[in-house]
């Protein structure tokens, strides 16, 4: 039995017990999401809403090899570092940014296709939560709210990119003349989207993945769409690149990427997840930090380096709202990062409202 065990972890049976693969976070128990539920696939990292939010931080996933791991990756994800229970955007992020919306969304990235889990392209699930976040929602983000940020782990980074673009056709699907509530809406987000920041996004595939999912069964289109990013660019991230280079969008969407520099050890794998080659592409700023693929998203405190990048790329981009009480706020608070350093790393944006 033993023996078998073994044989079934080399050809890839990911699902064999006592084995975390490589690409999912370690479940260490079952956890329970303390926030609150808003739709099917949008929760809310505080319990009660936000009064007279400023800004708006969406967070997003990466792909789950296993539904076991889907089932809770919206929250598991975003754990703070050696924490069973404790989500840092729930305790961190909240203290720092008391007035912002801290959102998560839960995305359909199985790895395997089944009869409930993985059976869509990218492209439509992301058309699918342009409707679920804006659209058709009674809570939609970039309403007059601030600025909307988006912060993702590995996949999510193309999940991102393809709900802006998303946005994009359908705003501009509606004809002009029409000033119906879902065009309205959309032209709102479309002026308030202004940055997205990444953690160890795949921008140009895993050899890594590849070999985790070699012997897979039944791939999922996410999991086709990351193993042709070995071999092809991103029709989708060319395209996010041309949309920031143009009007009304260019200079107003920043981007940042934190990737890792230690080998991802889980199971019988080991190896470089994401490599700096695949995943500084089309990025402003990018940095690395001294952690796996799991705990590059996992600060441990507000002094840790992958919390003090993302701290300090929010704070710049609130800089562009005139809000007395965010400049309160930020004399009262330790800023991590000198002010030249943050000058040097984000230099002014455009405000979209002048155009």
């Amino acid at each position: 039995m033993k023996m078998h065990r073994v044989l079934q972890q080399i050809v890839g049976n990911l699902g064999a017990s006592q084995t975390h693969p490589v690409w999912s976070p370690v479940v260490r128990e079952r956890n329970v999401f303390k926030g609150r539920k808003i739709s099917d696939h949008v929760y809310d990292f505080r319990e009660d809403r936000v009064k007279n939010p400023n800004s708006t931080i969406v967070f997003i996933h990466g792909l789950c090899l296993e539904d076991a791991q889907l089932q809770d990756a919206y929250f598991t994800t975003w754990m703070s570092k050696d924490s069973r229970t404790e989500c840092w955007p729930s305790t961190l992020l909240a203290d720092s940014f008391p007035r912002a919306r801290l959102l998560t969304m839960k995305v359909d990235l199985s790895a395997r296709q089944s009869d409930v889990y993985g059976r869509n392209e990218l492209e439509r699930l992301a058309d699918n939560l342009v409707s679920e976040m804006i659209t058709k929602s009674y809570e939609p983000i970039g309403q007059n709210q601030g600025p909307v940020i988006f912060v993702t782990h590995g996949l999510g980074a193309i999940v991102a990119q393809s709900f802006i673009l998303a946005a994009v056709e359908k705003f501009r699907s509606i004809p002009s003349e029409e000033m119906c509530t879902d065009r309205t809406k959309l032209e709102a987000f479309l002026q308030n989207v202004r940055g997205l920041f990444y953690y160890s996004p795949i921008f140009a595939g895993s050899k890594q993945l590849e070999k985790v999912t070699r012997r897979h069964r039944n791939k999922s289109p996410s999991l086709k769409y990351v193993e042709l990013l070995n071999f092809h660019s991103s029709r989708g991230v060319q395209e996010f690149q041309t949309l920031r280079s143009t009007s009304p969008f260019k200079d107003n969407i920043r981007t940042m990427a934190v990737g890792e520099e230690n080998v991802t050890r889980q199971g019988p794998f080991s190896g470089m997840v994401v490599r700096e080659g695949t995943s500084n592409i089309g990025v402003d700023d990018y940095v690395t930090v001294a952690t796996d693929h799991f705990g590059v998203c996992q600060p441990e405190d507000v002094t840790s380096n992958n919390y003090i990048f993302l701290q300090t790329f929010v704070e710049h981009i609130l800089e562009l709202i005139p809000d007395k009480r965010n400049q309160e706020l930020k004399a009262s608070q330790h800023i991590y990062c000198s002010t030249s350093i943050r000058e040097e790393i984000f230099p002014p944006l455009v405000d979209i409202s002048r155009d």
